[in-house]
C-alpha cells in the first residue's frame, strides 16, 4: 500500500508550492510523476518547474517528450508512468488508478474551490478505506505545512 499525503493549499497556488515538493522527491533519490488534468496545466507546471529557483534545477519533461523513460520528473495528463517512478504528485484531485506502482503519493489541492475540496475529501475517505497510510497537511497563512491528521 502507498503512503498518501494530502497537501491542502491555503496561501499559495499549485505553481508556487509544487516545485518545493518536487525538489523533495528528487532529494529522496526517487523519480516522480506529476498527474495533471490536461496539457494546458502540464505547460503551467512545466513553466513553474523551470522558473522555480535560479539555484535549483528540477530535471523534468512533459507527456509527448522524446525520452519519457529517462525523466526524473514527468508531467502527464494520461494514465501512464513511463519512467517507473515510485512517487506521484497528484494535482487538484487528478490521480492514477494503479497506486500499487508507488511508495508515496503527494496529493496537492487548492482550497478555494468547493468542488475540489469535496472531491479531495471523498478521495481521502476512499484511500483510507482501501488501507493506505494517510496523512493530511494544511498550509498556514505563512505558507508552512502543518500536519492536521
Amino acid at each position: 500500500m502507498a503512503e498518501i499525503r494530502f497537501y491542502h493549499l491555503q496561501s499559495q497556488t499549485i505553481e508556487q508550492a509544487l516545485p518545493k515538493l518536487a525538489e523533495l522527491v528528487l532529494k529522496s533519490g526517487n523519480k516522480g510523476i506529476i498527474k495533471v488534468a490536461d496539457k494546458n496545466i502540464a505547460k503551467q507546471i512545466d513553466k513553474a518547474l523551470w522558473a522555480y529557483s535560479p539555484e535549483s534545477f528540477l530535471p523534468h519533461d512533459v507527456e509527448g517528450s522524446k525520452y519519457p523513460k529517462e525523466q526524473e520528473l514527468f508531467i502527464t495528463s494520461r494514465e501512464e508512468n513511463p519512467a517507473e517512478a515510485k512517487m506521484a504528485l497528484f494535482v487538484n484531485c487528478e490521480k492514477l488508478e494503479d497506486l500499487s506502482l508507488f511508495d508515496r503519493v503527494l496529493y496537492m489541492f487548492e482550497g478555494k474551490l468547493d468542488k475540489i475540496i469535496t472531491t479531495a475529501r471523498e478521495d481521502y475517505k476512499n484511500y483510507k478505506t482501501q488501507g493506505h497510510e494517510m496523512s493530511y497537511w494544511q498550509q498556514s497563512d505563512q505558507g508552512r505545512w502543518e500536519q492536521k491528521a
